[in-house]
């Protein structure tokens, strides 16, 4: 129901691939496994409008945490050691 409420096509898809990672009461927090998407989605009209979406859905202010997840951060560190580039 919230990807329903999020207009922007491209929005939209960045924060389809977000992850749930933790939930404490009104703050909701997502993992990216992609630098890209998280940074698509924590843009300030991005986040603005997802926020929004959360907030018609329940019916309450939700603030929102994205951030890159380990796995990600992890892949980033190492193709800057070895000076290689990942292709999506």
């Amino acid at each position: 129901r919230i990807l329903e409420q999020i207009a922007t096509p491209s929005i939209r898809q960045s924060f389809k691939t977000g992850v749930l990672s933790s939930l404490e009461k009104k703050t909701v927090s997502f993992e990216f496994q992609s630098k890209f998407h998280l940074e698509k989605a924590n843009t300030t009209p991005a986040k603005a409008e997802i926020e929004k979406a959360f907030a018609h859905v329940f019916k309450s202010k939700i603030k929102l945490e994205f951030r890159l997840s380990e796995t990600a951060k992890l892949v980033d560190a190492t193709l800057e050691v070895f000076g290689g580039e990942l292709i999506e």
